[in-house]
């Protein structure tokens, strides 16, 4: 496992616990960073580094700033949950608990903010700003939980892998080219789906033409009006 790379800050142990929120770039949040920038440090991980591990101790907060992250949790009967997958913009560890009770890795070569829990938390005490922002990035957490919840309950195995791609899409700001940088196994994992049966609805999906299959980790988005249909549980068939 190769070393964790920082800036101005002693070696440390990052978190687990995903709660993501891409921050929109509006003016409340762009004046916290002001603020933030006194205590904030800069940390890089290379490609399959875990940055965390589930049961650290919770004492800072992140933000991504490029690459990808994949959280995960082991269930007691051995099995993987992935939780989340999460790129630039995304905020994590936002938890009042002791521990973190997720495992974080880097699925690319990541650069993240960290930001240290005590002092971010007296700063957002005396400052609007700061408070504003956080509070946006748990709200928008609850809300991506719901929604995920939503869809492994209700949608089938093509209208869940459907609304994946399109939410990678928007959290990405990609319009037809979406790199992957997840394995199937971890598509399957955060969707609830088997490997089979992720890789069976990537070969439908391309055989209708709706997307197109990359000698790389990537997928074009060929077709988003009937990925989208599809999506919100449209009744759709196949060509």
């Amino acid at each position: 496992m190769s070393a964790l790379h920082h800036t101005g800050y002693e070696p440390v142990r990052i978190i687990p616990m995903a709660l993501r929120a891409a921050v929109p770039a509006a003016a409340p949040a762009l004046s916290a960073e002001a603020g933030l920038g006194r205590v904030a440090t800069t940390i890089r991980a290379a490609k399959h580094d875990a940055i965390c591990h589930d049961g650290d101790e919770a004492d800072a907060y992140f933000r991504v700033e490029t690459g990808c992250l994949r959280v995960s949790k082991t269930l007691s009967d051995g099995r993987r949950h992935v939780v989340d997958f999460l790129f630039a913009g995304s905020f994590f560890g936002l938890t009042q608990a002791e521990a973190y009770d997720c495992t974080v890795e880097a699925l690319t070569d990541t650069v993240l903010t960290r930001y240290p829990r005590r002092q971010l938390e007296a700063i957002a005490e005396r400052d609007p700003a700061t408070c504003n922002m956080l509070r946006r990035a748990v709200n928008a957490a609850l809300s991506a939980a719901q929604v995920r919840s939503m869809l492994l309950a209700r949608l089938s195995a093509e209208e869940r892998l459907a609304a994946f791609l399109l939410d990678l899409a928007g959290r990405t700001g990609a319009t037809r080219r979406l790199p992957l940088p997840m394995t199937r196994v971890d598509i399957g994992d955060y969707l609830g789906l088997t490997i089979e049966t992720v890789s069976r609805t990537f070969t439908k999906f391309r055989t209708r033409g709706w997307i197109h299959l990359g000698a790389s980790q990537d997928v074009t988005l060929v077709a988003l009006d009937r990925l989208g249909e599809l999506s919100e549980g449209g009744v759709l068939q196949a060509a």
